[in-house]
């Protein structure tokens, strides 16, 4: 997959440094039956339970990028997350339109035109989704213990 590669490369290289998001998971295999529905609290919101930092690789076929995604909540509950690409200069890329609905997340990566969405998984130490970018491909982030 050179989509991401060949954008965030591009990005890189250049001498002016953008602001990057990372956005939405297309296809979810299954929601758990045990999920509660979202409330007025967590809906279009997310909470502080997702903060921190998250690793998840993005393949095709033989080319592998390393990610990682912070997520931080300020006191509202909104969420600013910012994308990292570990073997692409590790540049902060900030994220938009970031979206909770019970167990389903998403967000944008506008610098990249990319989109991830997914599902939180019910202990919150996975988010398993797709990366829209031309092309639709899982990518999965797994909590970083500290």
């Amino acid at each position: 997959m050179r989509i991401a590669n060949t954008t965030l490369r591009r990005w890189c290289q250049s001498t002016v440094l953008l602001a990057l998001c990372l956005a939405g998971i297309g296809v979810s295999r299954t929601a758990s039956a045990q999920t509660k529905p979202p409330t007025a609290a967590t809906q279009g919101s997310t909470p502080a339970g997702l903060d921190g930092a998250w690793a998840g690789t993005l393949k095709d076929g033989a080319e592998n990028l390393r990610l990682r995604l912070v997520v931080k909540s300020n006191d509202k509950h909104e969420s600013q997350i910012t994308l990292y690409s570990l073997d692409q200069g590790n540049q902060p890329i900030p994220c938009r339109n970031v979206k909770r609905e019970g167990v389903s997340l998403s967000f944008d990566v506008p610098a990249v035109k990319g989109h991830w969405t997914g599902i939180i998984s019910a202990d919150a130490k996975t988010l398993t989704g797709t990366w829209t970018q031309d092309s639709h491909l899982p990518l999965a982030f797994a909590r970083e213990v500290k």
